[in-house]
């Protein structure tokens, strides 16, 4: 996946939707040198770093001037009575900034951001957390191989080929087509696997003995140790057998596998055996070599691929009233919304914030939502839960509505079911979801129809909506 910052960058559109963090952190030094990055947190409602987003006592804290923790909980001592606030040392003194909902800070000690959701209870971890980049090192390199698509880690592993297949003509003195490793400094790019192979052919005819003596070998009925006169007639296939195997040497060192090869050549091992391998193909070493780009490019295939068990708590303490008389509370950290019992049916609205993009086929689809809900004292007529998806309108146009279409879990898609006495966990479902666009927003509506008593009671205790989300754009 990538990480929460690089997400926020393409969202805002700092970087590219192709373009990595290699780049991005070049943009991002420029952007911080000029206060860009400031006036972007201001109006995305970034509060900066905290230090911890666990501690709840300051006692034991050497705090330094500037910096903030996140009292994601009861605050203790000096912190009593801050219950879920920001805590920022400044001129020795501890202040409280005020926070808004929807702001949100990145914790340096995990990396995870948090978002205020509501007031009163806890933040919520934020959708992106800054993860490391999916990298590939075949030869143990301290500089990272960023492989950011197919065709890209399969240039860079080819690379690393014509490299080492560069040393191995650098072995055998050959300087045939006018490149000389031991002494360029331009090091070999432009390279393919197949001219860096003609390369090594070119060489058979005056380097064949050397490669011969070298592995001890007497495949072609030469004898380096007791022959005085030179191999000059050795069969052209017999001597490309010879070089394949020192190229099939060096892309084991590449791939950290000493045994490249597959069946009766299984045994051998170039790193450490005496015994000639003859008959090595390149194609089985660079099958091997291909096998590795391919586990790469899986793993960077999955960063795009969608998150569908994303989840997000709803504030609907702070809904709005179409009709009846509702009550909100919140004690002992339990929020509840209280319906007062009516015989009709009235209505109350829920807003559920969710990001959007603009982006087709980006961003998050809402799938559901769950309610947590209690009746009691007689069975109400209808409990009911509706999805509205709000879309803004151009300039002289006004905004429009639409339902979404749901179904209801087994124990409540009924109006009978949803209106029993009990404790309740109702889940509806999204028969057709789609990815929220620009200019779209999101709303609940709960419908609480009353008994003709009217004696019944409702109360609402919990409320999340359902989402997939899909944040990185490979195209």
């Amino acid at each position: 996946m990538g990480n929460g910052i690089e997400d926020r960058l393409r969202e805002q559109g700092v970087i590219g939707p192709a373009q990595s963090m290699i780049g991005a952190n070049q943009i991002v030094s420029g952007m911080i040198a000029d206060g860009a990055i400031a006036d972007r947190d201001k109006e995305y409602g970034v509060l900066g770093h905290v230090t911890s987003a666990v501690v709840l006592d300051p006692t034991a804290l050497v705090p330094a001037e500037g910096e903030q923790w996140l009292i994601n909980g009861i605050g203790l001592n000096g912190w009593a009575g801050q219950d879920y606030n920001l805590a920022r040392y400044v001129d020795g003194i501890w202040t409280y900034p005020e926070v808004k909902i929807g702001q949100y800070v990145f914790d340096d000690a995990t990396d995870d951001s948090y978002i205020k959701v509501a007031a009163g209870i806890a933040w919520e971890l934020g959708m992106g957390t800054e993860a490391d980049d999916i990298v590939y090192d075949p030869a143990g390199s301290t500089t990272p191989l960023v492989a950011t698509d197919v065709g890209a880690a399969i240039d860079e592993l080819d690379l690393n080929v014509a490299t080492h297949i560069a040393d191995t003509v650098d072995a055998h003195e050959g300087t045939a087509v006018g490149y000389d490793p031991a002494t360029s400094t331009t090091p070999l790019v432009a390279i393919e696997t197949q001219a860096a192979i003609d390369e090594l052919d070119l060489n058979v005819a005056t380097h064949i003995a050397d490669t011969v003596d070298a592995h001890e070998g007497t495949a072609v009925g030469y004898d380096p140790a007791t022959s005085t006169t030179p191999l000059v007639a050795i069969e052209t296939q017999a001597a490309i057998d010879e070089l394949d195997l020192n190229v099939a040497t060096h892309i084991a060192v590449v791939t950290g596998n000493p045994h490249v090869v597959t069946g009766a050549e299984a045994a051998y091992d170039p790193a450490g055996s005496t015994t000639p391998l003859v008959a090595v193909l390149v194609d089985t070493a660079i099958n091997e070599l291909d096998l590795n780009a391919s586990v790469e490019v899986a793993r960077v295939d999955a960063l795009g691929a969608a998150n569908i068990d994303g989840e997000i708590a709803t504030d609907f303490l702070r809904g709005v009233v179409e009709s009846g008389i509702w009550a909100a509370t919140i004690a002992g950290g339990l929020p509840a919304l209280t319906r007062t019992a009516a015989a009709g049916a009235e209505i109350f609205w829920i807003p559920a914030l969710i990001p959007t993009r603009s982006t087709a086929l980006k961003g998050r689809m809402i799938t559901g939502l769950v309610a947590n809900y209690t009746v009691g004292g007689a069975i109400l007529d209808e409990a009911i839960f509706e999805l509205y998806k709000l879309t803004l309108a151009a300039d002289l146009a006004a905004p429009t509505t639409a339902i979404e279409v749901v179904t209801y879990d087994a124990l409540h898609d009924t109006a009978a079911e949803r209106g029993a006495i009990k404790d309740h966990r109702q889940v509806a479902t999204v028969t057709a979801p789609d990815y929220l666009a620009e200019d779209e927003q999101l709303w609940i509506k709960l419908t609480v129809d009353g008994d003709a008593g009217p004696i019944g009671t409702f109360v609402l205790t919990g409320l999340k909506v359902l989402y997939t989300e899909t944040l990185v754009d490979l195209a």
